[in-house]
């Protein structure tokens, strides 16, 4: 093995664990000398434990003594702490020839001072090949003779060494992307660019402690690594994308409007539907906040996590079993109520697809239509139908079971954040438009659209538009009943 083909590391010069003899132990140096070696080895264990401190030590560096007066040359490695020995001419033969003048000009260099450094850099052969090494070192004269030592590196290996630390240190091992902490440091950068809006969207791997229990680390270990590669696709154009623990990534972009948010989020979630990520079927929600001024990293996070509880919440009703499945055996009572409702959501969607709605809106609007009537499933026909001309008696009659309605949504906490909008549905429309939020108003114009449609007999796009129209800004408002209109000219023109 050639010598500087093991590049290894010695804490110290004066150490011989391995049986191995160095040239001089400090020991066995005369007074006079031990006094010039004394502040050598300071300096000397400082250096090394920069390299240490990096963790590149082992790989990169090996420590040499020489003795100039008998030209022998000693290197040890750290790994297994040996010495090779070897003759300083044949040293010579393993530098590239232009190197050799760097060298001797360095050891000859301040002659007569009992002390002096050597810092050069030249090229070692290794395996054949010439490789770029720094030797950096201290030479004294003392009366016993004149010695020398110090380390050298691999310049190429410490390179890639250090570039490699630096990528973990800013990069999650697991998926590649950043880490929290780069995320955060370059979030303050962002802010102190005054790019607004600042945008942060954050996405969460529903029930991923669950599949962890169920499946093991290494499943939830491939689930984490296969959602980020769609979460770095959906999102290259932002500013950084990373992954910020467990199943979580964010992804922050700066100077993007909220609808164009959206179209991001849609196509990842586009991008995810139906996506076997584990050979098991994930879900993934999303959440997102704003700010149009400097704002802490922590305060947005904050808001969009209460987005991802919210949509998750919004998800169970709309998926799984709820409140409002158990009033289906009320339903069954009532004839062609479940098919009304069923209307409701799909007619509202396309509503609020209409017009561009955000992602949430769009979910909470698919939420209040599934729940828009579940107060009044119990109530009589003839108060249903006639609704907008009830008495006092009968008007009672009706708010009493909103109330009812009110009550079992209020009751369970996936549908009790839809309860104020659950009210603004049965509200007059205000055309100042401060009374009532879009979705409800949304609800209100499709339920009555349902009313008409399904009151039976031949009704024509002219004759909807008309009944439309007679109560437009006075009970449905304008832009959603133009929304409308334009979808039921689809089927009925």
């Amino acid at each position: 093995m050639s010598l500087f083909h093991r590049q290894a590391f010695c804490l110290s010069i004066n150490k011989n664990e391995s049986g191995g003899k160095p040239l001089q132990t400090y020991q066995s140096l005369e007074p006079h000398d031990r006094k010039l070696y004394d502040p050598f080895e300071p300096f000397f264990c400082e250096q090394l434990g920069m390299f240490e401190s990096l963790g590149i030590a082992e790989d990169c560096c090996f420590v040499w003594e020489a003795d100039l007066k008998s030209g022998m040359i000693v290197k040890t490695n750290m790994d297994n702490n040996t010495h090779t020995r070897m003759q300083y001419e044949d040293f010579l033969q393993k530098i590239r020839n232009d190197d050799i003048l760097k060298l001797e000009t360095q050891i000859n260099a301040d002659l007569g001072q009992s002390r002096r450094t050597i810092d050069v850099n030249i090229h070692i052969k290794a395996n054949g090949a010439y490789r770029p090494h720094r030797i950096k070192g201290m030479i004294f004269d003392g009366r016993t003779g004149c010695y020398a030592a110090g380390y050298a590196y691999d310049l190429e290996a410490a390179r890639a060494k250090t570039a490699k630390l630096e990528y973990l240190k800013t990069h999650d091992l697991l998926t590649g992307l950043y880490n929290t902490q780069t995320l955060e440091a370059q979030f303050k950068d962002i802010s102190r660019y005054g790019m607004y809006p600042q945008t942060l969207i954050v996405a969460h791997i529903d029930c991923f402690k669950e599949i962890n229990d169920a499946l093991g680390y290494h499943a939830g270990n491939t689930l984490i690594q296969n959602v980020a590669e769609v979460v770095r696709e959906c999102f290259l154009d932002a500013e950084i994308v990373a992954r910020i623990g467990g199943g979580e990534y964010c992804a922050v972009y700066a100077g993007k409007s909220l609808m164009e948010t959206d179209h991001k989020i849609k196509q990842a979630q586009m991008a995810l539907h139906g996506m076997y990520l584990n050979l098991i079927k994930a879900e993934v929600s999303f959440g997102y906040a704003a700010a149009n001024q400097s704002s802490d990293f922590s305060v947005l996070y904050k808001q969009a996590a209460k987005k991802i509880i919210h949509s998750s919440n919004a998800q169970k009703i709309l998926s799984n079993n709820s409140v409002i499945d158990s009033i289906n055996r009320i339903i069954e009572t009532k004839s062609g109520w479940g098919k009304r409702q069923t209307r409701l959501l799909s007619l509202s969607a396309q509503i609020a697809n209409h017009l561009a709605c955000s992602e949430e809106c769009i979910t909470e609007t698919k939420v209040l239509a599934k729940i828009a009537d579940i107060g009044l499933v119990g109530l009589e026909d003839r108060l249903l139908i006639n609704r907008l001309k009830l008495g006092r008696e009968e008007l009672a009659e009706y708010q009493k079971h909103i109330e009812i309605g009110r009550t079992i949504i209020s009751s369970t906490e996936e549908t009790a954040l839809f309860e104020g909008l659950y009210l603004d549905i049965f509200k007059r429309y205000d055309e100042w438009k401060d009374a009532i939020a879009l979705p409800s108003r949304i609800i209100a114009v499709v339920i009555g659209f349902d009313d008409m449609v399904s009151a039976g007999g031949s009704i024509c796009y002219d004759g909807i538009k008309s009944r439309l129209n007679e109560k437009r800004c006075s009970e449905y408002c304008p832009e959603v009943t133009d929304a409308i209109l334009s979808v039921a000219a689809k089927h009925y023109i």
